[in-house]
């Protein structure tokens, strides 16, 4: 009876053991389980972001690109930044019609820009060219405006052409006894033109420069 007490008491306190290591073992498989699955969730949710970079990504590239019926790209929309495509276009194409024009209609763009520096800037060099130019087209009576312009601004060479042109007989604004006086101020400024003038007309027939 004491050997059965004995066996019956250690497997009264063996059965205690076995049920605490069970329950252990139960609540480290818990565990165990409950962290895999946060793992598990943590990694769904990376994915999730992942996911929805992905597909912002992809609606801004089909905002940007047009697709046909069956499904291939076509060419791309103009968005935002059509300014920095077209403006460029722009200016390359009027550089190269600017270009055109200067090359083929030269003259006109000549006496265009040397009308400007004429009256807007009142340079003497371009005013004594728009004379010339003028003189060459038919237009003695604005020429000759321009070589008065251009000679009280200190230019000989428009001096001794007025001088010569009321000589000759065009209708100029030259006052009487002004014709010695362009002669002489041309003559001053290396114009040999008109220091031949001065010594052979002017002294052979003084009142021919005087009127």
């Amino acid at each position: 009876m004491a050997r059965r007490r004995r066996r019956s008491s250690s497997i009264l306190i063996d059965v205690p053991e076995q049920d605490r290591c069970s329950t252990i073992k139960r609540t480290t498989t818990q565990s165990v389980n409950k962290n895999e699955q946060e793992r598990s969730v943590k990694v769904g949710c990376n994915d999730e972001g992942k996911d929805s970079h992905h597909r912002r990504q992809r609606s801004k590239l089909l905002k940007e690109f047009r697709f046909s019926p069956s499904g291939q790209c076509s060419t791309p929309i103009l968005t935002d930044n059509w300014l920095t495509i077209v403006w460029p276009s722009l200016l390359i194409l009027g550089a190269i019609a600017l270009c055109a024009y200067t090359y083929f209609c030269f003259d006109h763009f000549h006496y265009h820009l040397t009308r400007f520096y004429a009256e807007r800037i009142d340079d003497h060099h371009a005013q004594h060219l728009l004379g010339h130019k003028l003189i060459r087209n038919q237009s003695h009576h604005e020429a000759f405006k321009w070589f008065r312009r251009s000679a009280d601004n200190g230019h000989p060479h428009s001096a001794y052409n007025l001088a010569v042109g009321h000589l000759s007989g065009y209708k100029t604004d030259v006052k009487k006894g002004e014709v010695r006086r362009l002669l002489r101020y041309a003559a001053r400024n290396g114009i040999e033109e008109a220091r031949k003038l001065l010594n052979g007309l002017c002294r052979e027939r003084p009142s021919y420069c005087e009127h």
